[in-house]
């Protein structure tokens, strides 16, 4: 495995401006809460136009390091969920995130005609994995041949295995799901469980479902995929070995309160390395995955999802790289009817990804 650490793009006198201010935020100078300088000091301080104070001053509330507070003016903002920012989340601004330029790029729910027609350049744009679901009369061998066909390794989950709705596993059911398609060159392997704690799946049953799948191909990784990460490693959310080979979580952190506005949750400074702690803890050296979040979604009473921008989707693979230490980034999601929006009807979003792609196998993503 090749690690590079990704070089630090040509300098804007904003951006120059902006890294300034972040090391002086990271070097304590400016605490939570407290007021950073004023437009016009800052202008005289650095000797630098209107605009180029107002591009910096911008470039760091889109990292969420600042907000703008009526009556009060520009300060040093603490988390949303009331967790302080740790700043050195945003070291790598200067340096860049660390991390395998051959990380596993992952798609989810792509449809077999997207296959076939490259919808939005899905089988150009770079991804290594899809996630899919394979049920009923699925037709598991001709979405490997078209995958194939796209470059990509699939990795299935198999929903008859566990009802989600009442946390009841069938591991009866895993080997004659395997054995259509763990022949293939394009099967890569198989994701057990999906947020084994919001459907009260027991530690006991997690192993229960990796034994199934190991036993039916040994060959191949079983992957857990857990939301709930302030709660991974507990008894409500537990973590023990022989549950997975790869461990996966899933964050989506771009929210809205109003439908319109957009907020970034931070909790990924406090847990993202608590998870990665309690896995190197529990299973040393066991691979670990991140699902960023794409999509928007409205419907929900609360934790509404708003559509990241660019830089907030950057933003969340950086926080991968730098605080879990993830060799694989998985983009949620293609399809899902159910959201207001998703990738499918995103092509910008797709596009925003694509070059991601290119950053990440190229050794320049910061």
């Amino acid at each position: 495995m090749v690690t590079r650490t990704a070089p630090p793009r040509p300098s804007t006198r904003y951006s120059t401006l902006a890294r300034l201010l972040t090391a002086e935020i990271e070097s304590g100078r400016y605490k939570v809460g407290q007021k950073i300088p004023t437009e016009a000091e800052l202008q005289q301080r650095f000797d630098v136009s209107r605009y180029t104070v107002r591009e910096a001053l911008r470039e760091l509330k889109h990292q969420g390091l600042v907000v703008a507070r009526a009556g009060v003016g520009t300060v040093v903002r603490d988390g949303p969920d009331g967790s302080s920012y740790d700043i050195r989340d945003y070291a790598c601004a200067v340096t860049g995130p660390t991390y395998p330029t051959n990380t596993a790029l992952v798609l989810q729910e792509v449809p077999v005609w997207d296959l076939e027609q490259n919808t939005n350049g899905v089988c150009t744009s770079g991804a290594t994995h899809v996630i899919k679901n394979a049920a009923g009369t699925f037709n598991a061998l001709n979405y490997l041949d078209k995958a194939q066909a796209c470059g990509l390794k699939v990795i299935f989950a198999f929903p008859e295995t566990i009802n989600y709705a009442t946390g009841v596993i069938y591991p009866s059911r895993v080997a004659a799901w395997v054995r259509k398609v763990k022949s293939h060159p394009a099967t890569f392997g198989y994701m057990s469980v999906k947020e084994p704690s919001w459907s009260r799946v027991s530690a006991a049953e997690i192993r229960t479902m990796y034994r199934a799948f190991k036993a039916a191909d040994p060959s191949k990784p079983v992957i857990a995929l857990f939301g709930d990460m302030p709660n991974f490693g507990t008894t409500r959310n537990p973590y023990t070995n022989v549950m997975a080979n790869i461990v996966m979580f899933d964050w989506y952190p771009v929210e809205t309160t109003t439908g319109a506005n957009t907020i970034y949750l931070t909790g990924a400074t406090k847990w993202f390395p608590r998870a990665k702690a309690i896995v190197n803890r529990v299973t040393p050296g066991r691979p670990v995955w991140l699902m960023v979040q794409t999509h928007k979604y409205l419907r929900p009473a609360t934790h509404k999802k708003q559509r990241p921008t660019q830089s907030l989707v950057w933003r969340q693979v950086r926080d991968g790289f730098t605080l879990l230490g993830a060799t694989g980034i998985a983009f949620h999601t293609w399809r899902n009817t159910n959201y207001t929006r998703d990738q499918l009807r995103d092509p910008q979003m797709v596009s925003w990804m694509k070059a991601l792609f290119t950053q990440v196998k190229s050794g320049t993503f910061r």
